[in-house]
């Protein structure tokens, strides 16, 4: 393939209003694009053109999706195929990665992981990535950090990869819980084979037996034909179930006999089946409180429960603050094709003193954000957004680095800002402002009038306000 060709993206969907916003951000990923909103339209480009990738909705009022999904597979089986799906859609789902889809995303997409399944999509074929998708620039499979606990998390990936041996990981939201299962399944033997990852949070619970083990033709309303079950599509590859403790406990049950002996019944069957899967789960809660809410069994935790890794928040490896953000501004800054090169030393102290709620995710949606929007070859703190300046106006006086400290007035000035930021974005509602820094209503109204901040100015922004 041309060393210099830009990859093509193929999206058949009839909805006009999603064609446009797909082709906007792929374009926006550095990949060239055609849309098509009926069927013939897509075949007739994947006549005439080279495609390297298909987004294709199932969900057609003229033509059956299955269908034409066969179809496209039929004439281009090397061609990989992420499809689009409606919440009820899940029978169909099933059956077309059991066909061979590559990966399959709800509508509307979460369109940072829409970007991660094609990048992943067309890393078969680096030659054809743009240089925002090269491997070389892409963070989303690697686990970045020098601190103690991810050098930690690294070595346990390494020791436990080769062995069938169950892990359960724990960490809060953002900590990078599918990044460390899909990194063990990467090193195992079963690389090669299918990675499913099942947010069992999502799960219908009507549904949920069905998506997890398949379902026989007639057994439910609705049930037109044979499905696959999730676990038996990912035979001899890697299941990995996340928010476990959100999984309805009666269907614990059912899986807990799976994890014993890898046996299961289709729903409406009575014929037990085996699949040979290794399973990882994940959970944002803690396991103990958990069983004790009675959201978690114990005897599943001890079963899932084999090697535990855990996930520190990036509140509690801040060391490795550095490392993440120069890894996302590269990686950001050649996708948008910015000439942003990195932070200030001041800019990356003051994400180091932020306490990161949303942890890693957290943090490379703001530096992805401001590699957009910036104008210049380096952030300063300046432009850092108002929610970072929350945990850092009570600790402004402590360095992260033990460097010296700030004077307070550099303090005031920095609150200030952070304050009259807020309430611009609020249109000067002040309740509103308050919540997006973390801070009391009381605390702002006190800060407001310290500051001798113009309210009522603001709100009828007819007049520039002096910081």
């Amino acid at each position: 393939m041309n060393q210099e060709r830009t990859p093509t993206v193929l999206v058949a969907d009839q909805d006009n209003d999603v064609l446009h916003a797909l082709e906007y951000h792929l374009v926006q990923w550095g990949y060239q694009v055609a849309c098509a909103n009926h069927q013939g339209a897509a075949l007739k480009t994947l006549e005439q053109q080279t495609v390297d990738l298909v987004l294709l909705d199932l969900c057609w009022s003229r033509g059956d999706g299955m269908e034409f999904f066969t179809e496209i597979v039929d004439r281009e089986p090397n061609l990989p195929v992420i499809i689009l799906t409606a919440q009820d859609s899940v029978p169909q789902v099933v059956r077309a990665v059991k066909l061979g889809a590559y990966d399959f995303l709800t509508k509307p997409p979460q369109f940072s992981r829409l970007e991660q399944v094609v990048a992943a999509a067309l890393k078969n074929s680096p030659s054809s990535l743009p240089a925002a998708a090269q491997p070389a620039m892409d963070t989303s499979d690697t686990i970045l950090g020098t601190s103690w606990p991810i050098q930690h998390v690294r070595e346990l990936i390494a020791q436990v990869a080769a062995t069938d041996a169950k892990i359960l990981i724990t960490g809060e939201s953002g900590t990078g819980k599918e990044l460390v299962a899909r990194a063990i399944h990467q090193q195992s033997l079963r690389a090669e084979r299918s990675f499913v990852p099942v947010n069992t949070a999502a799960l219908p619970a009507t549904l949920a037996e069905s998506v997890l083990f398949g379902h026989e033709k007639g057994s439910f309303t609705g049930a037109d034909e044979m499905q696959q079950g999730w676990c038996e599509v990912a035979h001899e590859g890697t299941l990995f179930l996340d928010e476990i403790g959100e999984m309805d406990v009666i269907l614990q049950a059912k899986l807990l006999r799976f994890l014993q002996d890898h046996t299961f019944q289709r729903v409406g069957s009575s014929k037990v089946r085996t699949s040979d899967v290794r399973v990882i789960a994940a959970t944002n809660g803690e396991p103990p409180n958990l069983i004790d809410e009675g959201r978690l069994r114990s005897d599943l935790y001890h079963r899932l429960n084999v090697v535990p890794i855990h996930l520190p928040p990036l509140r509690e490896r801040r060391e490795d603050i550095p490392i993440l953000v120069d890894a996302f501004v590269k990686r950001y800054a050649a996708r948008f094709r910015k000439p942003v090169q990195g932070l200030t030393t001041e800019a990356i102290r003051h994400l180091q003193a932020y306490a990161w709620p949303g942890n890693v995710r957290e943090l490379e949606n703001i530096i992805q954000r401001l590699v957009v929007l910036s104008k210049t070859n380096q952030i300063d703190v300046e432009q850092l957004p108002p929610e970072t300046w929350a945990a850092n106006l009570t600790d402004a006086r402590l360095s992260p680095n033990g460097d010296r400290p700030h004077q307070p007035r550099a303090i005031d000035q920095m609150e200030k800002k952070a304050i009259l930021d807020a309430l611009r974005r609020t249109e000067g509602n002040a309740v509103s402002a308050a919540r997006l820094l973390g801070m009391g209503q009381a605390t702002m109204y006190r800060k407001i009038k310290r500051y001798q901040i113009p309210l009522k100015r603001i709100r009828c922004a007819t007049e520039p306000i002096v910081s």
